[in-house]
Parts: C-alpha cells; sequence; structure tokens
C-alpha cells in the first residue's frame, strides 16, 4: 500500500501544480517522509525510496518556475525543511535515486533569489551593523554537504571488474554494461551540477570543494593512511584498487 501510495504521488507531482497545492505539499512532504522508518540495509523497500526522491525532485523541477520567483518561500523554514529532506535522502546508496535527486539541486541553483536571499537573523541585536545582522541563504548553508553527499557516489563500484558487486546494484541493474554506462551519464550529472553550483555561489563552492579535496589529501598521508593506502603491490605501490587512488580519479574525473 505504501508504496502504491508513493507511486501515486509521484503521478500527481509530475505535472505543474497550482500554487496553494504546491505549497502545502512542499509543506508536508519533510514530516511525512520524516515519519517514515529507514530502510534496515540498502535494498530493503528500494522502490519505494526510489519513487520518494522522484516525487522530492520533481516537485521543484516541474515548479521551479513558480517557486523561483517567490522571494517569501525562499526564505522560509519550510524552505530550508524541504531542502534537508532532499539531503537526507543521498544518504541512500542507490545511484538512481541520487541520479533524480541531482535534478533538484541543479534546479535550486539556478534559482537566483534561492541563493542570493539573505535573511535576517533575529539573534542579533539591533544594535550591530547591518552586515552582521544577515546570515546565507538556506541554499548556501547546505551547499558544503550536498557536495560531500555526492563525492563518494562518484567513486568507481568497488568490485565492478571481478563481478563482486553490491547487492543493491544488482536490484538497479540488469547487468555489469548497464551499471558502466550509467555510471557515466551519473558522473556527468554531477559534474553538471557543480558548474552550476560554481557559478551560481563561486566563493563558497570553491571553499567547500578545497576544503573535500585538501581532506581527502590529508587523509592520505596521515596517521589513517592505511585505511585509504590499501592493496599495494609486492613493491609496496599503489595500485587501480588502491581506495586512495579510486578517490582521486573521481575527483579528477569531474
Amino acid at each position: 500500500m505504501r508504496d502504491d501510495a508513493a507511486s501515486c504521488l509521484q503521478q500527481l507531482v509530475s505535472r505543474k501544480l497550482e500554487k496553494g497545492c504546491l505549497l502545502r505539499l512542499l509543506e508536508a512532504l519533510p514530516g511525512a517522509v520524516g515519519s517514515t522508518p529507514p530502510p534496515s540495509h540498502p535494498t530493503e523497500s528500494l522502490a519505494f525510496w526510489r519513487s520518494i526522491g522522484a516525487l522530492v525532485a520533481d516537485l521543484i523541477t516541474v515548479n521551479a518556475g513558480t517557486l523561483a520567483e517567490d522571494e517569501v518561500w525562499l526564505a522560509s523554514a519550510a524552505w530550508a525543511a524541504y531542502l534537508d529532506l532532499a539531503l537526507g535522502l543521498l544518504s541512500h546508496p542507490s545511484l538512481r535515486l541520487a541520479s533524480d535527486l541531482h535534478l533538484l539541486w541543479f534546479a535550486a541553483f539556478r534559482m537566483r533569489k534561492a541563493r542570493s536571499q539573505v535573511v535576517l537573523d533575529p539573534t542579533h541585536s539591533s544594535g550591530t551593523s547591518a552586515s552582521s545582522n544577515v546570515v546565507p541563504s538556506a541554499l548556501e548553508q547546505r551547499l558544503e554537504p550536498v557536495l560531500r553527499a555526492f563525492w563518494p557516489k562518484l567513486v568507481r563500484p568497488q568490485g565492478l571488474e571481478e563481478g563482486l558487486l553490491p547487492a543493491i546494484y544488482d536490484e538497479e541493474f540488469g547487468d555489469e554494461e548497464e551499471l558502466t554506462h550509467f555510471f557515466g551519464q551519473f558522473r556527468g550529472q554531477v559534474s553538471g551540477l557543480l558548474r552550476a553550483a560554481a557559478e551560481a555561489l563561486p566563493g563558497p563552492c570553491a571553499l567547500a570543494m578545497r576544503g573535500v579535496v585538501v581532506e581527502l589529501l590529508d587523509s592520505v598521508q596521515g596517521p589513517q593512511a592505511g585505511a585509504i593506502v590499501n592493496h599495494l603491490d609486492p613493491k609496496g605501490r599503489c595500485t587501480v584498487k588502491t581506495t586512495a587512488v579510486q578517490q582521486l580519479e573521481a575527483v579528477r574525473a569531474v
């Protein structure tokens, strides 16, 4: 019944909605999805979570034109909660779900009023300067978490060459050729998303990406390097199976 309800709702939101109905759905979905127990393993209720991801994305992408001009809505707590819902769904290991959600973030970064919205912070006293009485937009505050959520998914799936893939890939893809093709497309999608983020918020995006790369480089050289500098050859050199090499290759790819 839950799967059917999600599928039905997905069909509803695949078309442009009247604004009142749209805003009610946007406000209701975070609480409704948040009250649903998360899956205990990656393949549990996969069809349901894929439907949820698709409808959460469609609700924004199909109605982006309506939302982009609503300055009040883009400064609301409801918009921030909806972004948090989309961000939380990225913790699911499904590549197809992440692919659907990238469309939402792409649309959000193209909303000028969403990225440039200045929100007055009521916790500051009225005697402070104007520059200290603002906080970044909800979208800017979630920029780095979004990049960090997508980043691990850019690493080539483990076991692809040996045919030893996690069960979720068996559920989502018919064979390794389909997975390889989709993975290439997915990297292209995330690369486009990074470009959109960099154009929308160049300073914050550069700092966020720098932080991710520096953190990766530090992990290669730091005391915990053994966790990712693994699968060495007999001479102690990295191989294509070395986790650090795979992560650096993902950085280079996008």
